[in-house]
């Protein structure tokens, strides 16, 4: 695949350095044509002078042109890297070529100097026919891996970046407080969980109230 890429485009900068070599133009022909398209268009517009380098041009629509900055407001000029109808007008009143104000890629010369080179042929090897025996054409070259030091034990994994990782803050189911969970909250808050009550949390208001009288009574004097 290679080589056949190589033979086209061999061939091809060969053929285009013989073809560029029978032009007699400033430019390439393509961009030659277009160069005269345009010059036929500028022999119908008005050229109004303005200050320095800037000129007006008028025809179907106006146009601005200033030739010291490379610059037409229809920016042809600028996309195309050839001058336009408005600025091949402007030059033609000036008495200039318009050939100076054209991107040298596009002149012959340029082009021609790049396909001066070539790219020189390669033999072809031959290769030796199958069933004879050549000792020194089937030579069989073994070509091995290089030499690999495996390490001793299990090869270590690259870590992932460390970030920070939010915790959520750990809830009691019993008694809401944070910290602890349902399992010990017994030991944080002092809590026997032996009684059945306080362990499904079945405190009912009766023993609260008893608990509240008792105190009453023992702080009252007999």
């Amino acid at each position: 695949m290679v080589d056949v890429l190589r033979g086209k485009i061999m061939e091809l900068i060969y053929t285009r350095r013989v073809d560029s070599s029978q032009w007699v133009t400033t430019l390439t022909p393509l961009m030659e044509e277009k160069l005269q398209s345009e010059t036929s268009r500028a022999r119908s517009l008005q050229i109004l002078p303005s200050h320095g380098s800037t000129y007006e041009v008028r025809g179907e629509s106006i146009e601005v042109v200033d030739i010291d900055q490379w610059d037409c407001s229809c920016k042809e000029w600028q996309l195309n890297g050839l001058p336009c109808c408005h600025d091949i007008a402007v030059f033609d009143r000036l008495g200039i070529s318009s050939y100076d104000y054209c991107l040298r890629c596009f002149s012959t010369e340029s082009y021609r100097v790049t396909y001066a080179e070539s790219i020189n042929p390669i033999p072809h090897l031959e290769k030796p026919i199958k069933g004879e025996p050549d000792m020194e054409h089937n030579m069989v070259i073994i070509v091995n891996p290089p030499p690999t030091n495996l390490q001793p034990g299990r090869p270590k994994m690259k870590k992932a970046d460390t970030f920070d990782i939010v915790k959520r803050q750990m809830q009691c189911s019993r008694c809401k407080g944070l910290g602890h969970n349902k399992k010990t909250c017994g030991k944080v808050n002092n809590i026997d969980e032996a009684d059945p009550l306080l362990f499904t949390g079945l405190v009912t208001g009766e023993l609260e109230n008893t608990a509240g009288s008792m105190e009453l009574e023992s702080s009252c004097p007999i």
